[in-house]
């Protein structure tokens, strides 16, 4: 997952994004340091069944004493609080001048993220019984992150260079590297 995530930023091309692309990129990017995290804790307790959904244990505050329990907690909470925070994106994305694409790949995350909500109570509910509703997870879990990575690059991408290196005719974006020739 690292290497996806570096081939899509050096992917970027060298320019200097406006102010709000900025503060856009930034904001997707937390998502998807938060998408992270909740990959990796999932990944240390994908195949220990815990009871209750939403709540581990049944209960709001479980046994944190047990390790397994406080990882499953760690990675409900942190779920809850992504999935709040996709939403937020999504509604900021509808009310500002964030470009469409970007709209529209919160969306999809977001969307994929609710669905991937339903997958890991479906994973609970089976008592972690079915490696595929653990392949399903894992692969919308990194669908998200890989949506939040390109998200975020894709933001820092000023729109009149994508425009114009993806224009009819085949002509490209003049070169702003600081390495051309003068």
């Amino acid at each position: 997952m690292t290497v996806v995530a570096l081939l899509t930023v050096a992917s970027v091309p060298e320019s200097e994004p406006e102010e709000h692309s900025r503060s856009w990129a930034l904001r997707v990017a937390v998502a998807g340091g938060g998408s992270f995290v909740l990959l990796l804790l999932g990944s240390l307790v994908h195949d220990v069944y815990v009871s209750g959904w939403p709540l581990v244990g049944n209960t709001l505050l479980p046994d944190l004493s047990d390790t397994t329990v406080l990882i499953h907690f760690a990675h409900r909470l942190v779920g809850a609080a992504l999935f709040a925070y996709l939403i937020y994106l999504w509604s900021v994305a509808r009310r500002t001048g964030v470009a469409d694409r970007q709209r529209q790949i919160v969306a999809l995350t977001t969307m994929l993220f609710a669905v991937n909500v339903g997958i890991g109570a479906l994973h609970v509910f089976t008592q972690v019984d079915s490696a595929f509703l653990v392949a399903i997870h894992l692969g919308l879990a990194g669908s998200v992150w890989a949506l939040l990575v390109v998200g975020t690059t894709m933001s820092l991408v000023p729109a009149g260079l994508v425009a114009a290196q993806g224009a009819p005719g085949g002509e490209k974006a003049p070169n702003t590297s600081p390495s051309q020739g003068a």
